[in-house]
């Protein structure tokens, strides 16, 4: 999945403003957790994707309107 088409999957599955002032700072977040891993590598097999980390900062929480109500199904309305 692209950059791109995580957005457009948020934005049309998310609609409280907050919640995505959230998913970028946490997009964010993750990209530079990656940085520093990244940084603290030698090898290049132990490198991660920062886009795809940022990919899944952004996307963590994309079910929380439609599970807030039922936490036990949080994330597994999202994979399906």
């Amino acid at each position: 999945m692209t950059r791109e088409e995580a957005y457009k999957f948020l934005t049309d599955n998310v609609r409280n403003e907050n919640l995505l002032k959230h998913h970028f700072a946490a997009e964010a977040v993750m990209k530079a957790l990656a940085e520093n891993f990244n940084s603290q590598k030698i090898k290049p097999e132990e490198m991660v994707d920062k886009n795809e980390w940022g990919i899944v900062g952004l996307l963590h929480d994309a079910d929380y309107e439609q599970t807030r109500s039922y936490p036990e199904k949080h994330g597994i309305v999202l994979a399906e």
